[in-house]
């Protein structure tokens, strides 16, 4: 079985993703700026703890931090490919707006989510 590693590329998207500055989710964690800066630029190898507390400030699943690294989605890109299949691009500013959509979406069908 193959060890699980952390991808420090998946914080920085996911801070991205939720348009938070280093500092306002260093803060959100609890652990400092000087911190998310080296597990960001891969200086750093985050404890268990601490990667609990930076998925539950981004609103992010555990699992997505050790997946391989993901390119970043082009809008106009997924602009058109939803609308190819008839659906609304739709970009969700917060976690409960995010949620509040994944709802909506599943049951109606009719958004894709960036």
């Amino acid at each position: 079985m193959s060890e699980l590693v952390f991808n420090s590329q998946r914080l920085r998207l996911a801070r991205s993703r939720r348009k938070m500055t280093s500092q306002s989710l260093a803060k959100a964690a609890g652990i400092s700026p000087v911190t998310l800066s080296r597990l960001e630029n891969k200086t750093n190898i985050p404890e268990n703890e601490t990667i609990v507390s930076l998925a539950k400030a981004l609103n992010y699943p555990l699992g997505f931090f050790f997946g391989d690294d993901l390119d970043e989605v082009n809008k106009d890109d997924a602009k058109e490919a939803c609308e190819q299949i008839g659906m609304e691009l739709v970009m969700p500013r917060t976690p409960e707006q995010y949620d509040k959509l994944i709802e909506l979406t599943v049951a109606e069908r009719k958004n894709c989510l960036l």
